[in-house]
């Protein structure tokens, strides 16, 4: 398992996530009423006025600290340049917007810092549950004997699946799913469609610093810059 770069960036990546905990909690106020503003993308999944705002205050943040930065973001295209050298963060500025227009609160905001194709520092954050993980974290951990699955799961390949358990969530937000392997509160996690890295870069990654293994594409994963032009397998266990 990779660690996060040694100082000073360790120093400089905490009071950037820091920041970023910051200004995701000054616009939560502004969100619910944004619930019903809702869009459809070409692949029919739900965006809202309340996603982009969230990308729009995350983006402020880490300009004002990154110079140079490049911004990989669901809500953003893709950047043009190269992403291998310097800095990059990783964005979904919410996670399981289906969840969020429907009332539900299990949805989150999802930030990965990277340079020069090293995670340098990310965080998780539930405003709606008032939960939250960051590198560096040493969070309480359960011993749960449930399986997480993706929403995109279908009810056959879940019965056909051994994942160990025969008690499964499906809860709509993978940085929930990802969050609930890494503090003990989910005995695995599952997305057998494939997710973009917006969806799992900070997750597994956090994973990763808790003790969890991670499985991308059905090969272990250990903390490598994963190239945003591609959908991957992801499997999380907690240790």
């Amino acid at each position: 398992m990779r660690s996060m770069v040694k100082e000073p960036m360790v120093e400089l990546s905490m009071d950037i996530l820091n920041s970023l905990h910051r200004s995701i909690s000054e616009c939560v106020h502004l969100l619910p009423e944004l619930r019903g503003t809702v869009s459809r993308k070409l692949d029919n999944s739900a965006v809202t006025q309340a996603d982009y705002l969230l990308d729009e205050r995350i983006s402020a943040t880490l300009h004002a600290h990154l110079s140079g930065l490049q911004i990989v973001s669901e809500e953003k295209p893709l950047p043009e340049g190269s992403l291998e050298h310097g800095w990059v963060a990783i964005v979904d500025p919410l996670d399981g917007t289906e969840n969020f227009v429907s009332g539900i609160p299990i949805w989150g905001v999802s930030v990965s810092i990277w340079r020069d194709s090293q995670h340098v520092g990310s965080l998780l954050s539930f405003p709606d549950l008032g939960m939250s993980l960051t590198s560096g974290d040493h969070p309480p951990k359960a011993d749960s004997r449930v399986s997480g699955f993706s929403a995109s799961t279908s009810p056959l390949e879940i019965s056909q699946h051994s994942a160990g358990s025969n008690e499964y969530r499906v809860l709509g937000a993978a940085t929930f799913n990802l969050f609930c392997v890494a503090t003990g509160r989910l005995k695995s996690f599952h997305n057998l469609s494939g997710a973009y890295i917006w969806d799992i870069a900070a997750g597994i990654n956090l994973a990763l610093e808790q003790g969890c293994a991670v499985k991308i594409d059905n090969r272990d994963y250990t903390g490598e810059f994963l190239a945003p032009s591609k959908r991957y397998r992801v499997e999380v266990f907690f240790p």
